[in-house]
């Protein structure tokens, strides 16, 4: 690497800071547990990963697997802060020791205490380009708190993959994890910190050359399939070589942001001589986990619905689990009943949080369902209902056919009693779907007016065109999209811990966390880019991290774009921004 830098015609270094922040959960973390008739420990708890909790405890009180019931209800926007153990073993233990139900409940205080943050981090950004903006070197230094415990482990499957965003010959990626006396790490795979302190260089290395930040980002772009296959050139490639469907030209995303803007039209301008509009650009990418493994049951009862059992802890998960069954099934949504709370009953899941849910579990549901289609159509085959081999049949709206013979049907009702009841057979099915290593991408565009006298910087628009493979549920995709914008805003305009020498919180709840309302909130749109070959179920993928992923470097590079100085650390804070700002004038 230190070659490239040598051969390099322009070197740009600089260094970028993320603060603690806390995700601050709707709901805290509480635990109740107690001994049912079985004799067994039940643990009822939030968690986002009930099997894990089992095991721990199992570990941890010496008790049998089978004497361990988890049952956990919706959890919903947990953020990663509940992947782990935080009350469950104190409950457990005082239960086993004193025969009682136990409960205990965070206060909104209490969760800025001990609850789970998202660590600190210090990065310094070294990239060497030639005069023609190609790439030679780049490398990423990164300084990352942990917290008292760790928790959860910094290094991700793949932590270089911010890097992975622009073609380089020569790169370097190194991490210093240190021990501090603050709260441990929410779980996440989502690179948030790096991304940012790389797009915010990017636009820096373009303004060094003196040429437009899209068009050297065009020019390095690498470009990935749906199945992480990189490429070269501004291009996906796929594996039989062409571009894909429209998910797979940067053009794509670029003309959807445009069109959008231009359907929008201008945000009225603030009057003011001491306001300046500015607009920036950053680019996202988000590489799925290849390691989570998740289970999935499917019966078919005498009354012609399914029971179906995974585990899964928000509602938009088991909207999507549920259409995925009802189409590989071939019946009604509302033909699927979702059994989810109980580990007694529920397959192995390593986690339950919805953007690793899609792919392991949502694979695993349709494979279980395509078991049991298969099944059941065999045994109406041999059961004579219908003259026809199961090859010949299909189930389309809860009835049975005999393809190309349509008059030839039969009630999925009528065929579930006969196989269950009269030939005593069950109709039962279990698969197991397994996380992908496949890459998803987004390309966000931030408008924004900054008070040069007071240092405010107000949003106006945030455009993000994310890649969402084949899209299941726009309604719902769109909704999951726009809250993981509204949560990467708050995080570049206001959210920050602050702690004492002793690691005492001085921000306790939640009114101090300068958390936007719906009012303050900018004019959000959502641009959803279907690609082709991603290896969810029916070409799904998660739009959550890559949504969330960039939102703040846009922001930063829009500030800097109206100010003409890039602005390194985050949050956008009046102060910070009139700092910068006298800086910049002082230097002149």
């Amino acid at each position: 690497i230190e070659r490239g830098f040598a051969e390099s015609d322009v070197v740009v270094e600089s260094e970028y800071s993320v603060p603690i922040t806390s995700p601050v959960p709707v709901e805290t973390h509480r635990v109740l547990t107690y001994i049912d008739e079985n004799d067994c420990l039940v643990v009822r708890t939030a968690t986002g990963t009930p099997h894990l909790v089992r095991r721990t405890l199992a570990m941890i009180l010496d008790l049998p697997f089978n004497h361990i019931r988890v049952v956990r209800p919706n959890v919903g926007g947990d953020f990663g802060t509940k992947q782990g153990i935080v009350l469950e073993d104190l409950c457990a233990l005082l239960t086993l020791s004193t025969h009682r139900p136990v409960q205990l409940i965070y206060s909104s205080e209490d969760e800025f205490r001990a609850g789970r943050v998202q660590q600190r981090h210090i990065i310094r950004m070294k990239t060497g380009v030639k005069r023609d903006g190609t790439m030679l070197a780049q490398q990423m230094l990164v300084l990352a708190s942990t917290g008292a415990y760790a928790t959860h482990p910094m290094l991700r499957a793949n932590p270089p993959s911010p890097l992975s965003l622009y073609v380089c010959p020569n790169k370097r990626f190194a991490i210093d994890v240190l021990y501090t006396n603050t709260p441990s790490s929410i779980t996440t795979y989502a690179p948030e910190p790096e991304l940012f302190a790389l797009e915010c260089h990017m636009n820096e290395v373009a303004q060094r050359l003196g040429v437009d930040a899209l068009a050297l980002r065009r020019k390095n772009w690498r470009g990935v399939d749906s199945s992480g296959t990189q490429g070269q050139n501004g291009q996906h490639q796929s594996e039989n070589g062409d571009n894909g469907g429209n998910g797979d030209s940067l053009n794509a995303y670029n003309q959807a942001i445009e069109v959008k803007s231009r359907e929008r039209g201008d945000v009225k301008a603030t009057n003011s001589k001491s306001v300046r509009r500015g607009t920036g650009l950053a680019f996202a990418r988000y590489d799925d986990n290849a390691h989570e493994v998740s289970g999935a049951t499917i019966m078919l009862n005498e009354g012609g619905t399914f029971d179906m059992f995974v585990a899964v802890a928000d509602d938009t998960s088991k909207t999507l689990l549920a259409q995925i069954a009802a189409e590989t099934l071939g019946v009604s949504v509302d033909s699927i009943t979702l059994h989810t709370m109980d580990t007694s009953i529920i397959p192995f899941s390593a986690a339950t949080d919805a953007s690793q849910l899609l792919v392991s579990a949502g694979n695993a549901v349709r494979e279980a369902a395509t078991r049991v289609r298969q099944t059941l159509l065999t045994y109406v085959s041999e059961s004579g209902l219908l003259k026809a081999q199961a090859n010949n049949l299909s189930i389309e709206d809860g009835m049975i056919v005999v393809r190309e013979q349509g008059d030839q049907k039969l009630m999925l009702q009528q065929a579930s009693e006969h196989i269950i009841i009269v030939q005593g057979k069950q109709v039962i099915a279990s698969a197991t779907g397994k996380g992908e290593q496949q890459s998803s991408f987004a390309v966000h565009k931030a408008e924004v007016e900054v008070d040069t006298a007071m240092g405010i910087v107000r949003v106006l628009r945030v455009i993000s065109a994310v890649d969402g493979g084949r899209i299941l549920n726009p309604l719902l995709a769109e909704g999951q999209v726009q809250g993981a914008i509204s949560r990467a805003v708050n995080r570049a305009m206001s959210e920050e811990m602050v702690y004492d020498k002793q690691g005492q919180p001085l921000i306790v709840d939640v009114s101090s966390c300068h958390l936007y309302h719906a009012s303050d909130m900018p004019d959000i749109q959502v641009v959803l880019i279907e690609s082709s070959g991603a290896k969810g179920p029916f070409g799904a993928k998660s739009v959550v991290e890559v949504a969330e992923l960039g939102v703040a470097s846009a922001i930063t590079n829009a500030v800097a774009n109206a100010l003409g100085v890039q602005i390194r650390q985050l949050p956008l804070t009046p102060e910070r921004v009139l700092r910068t700002i006298y800086a910049s004038e002082a230097r002149q």
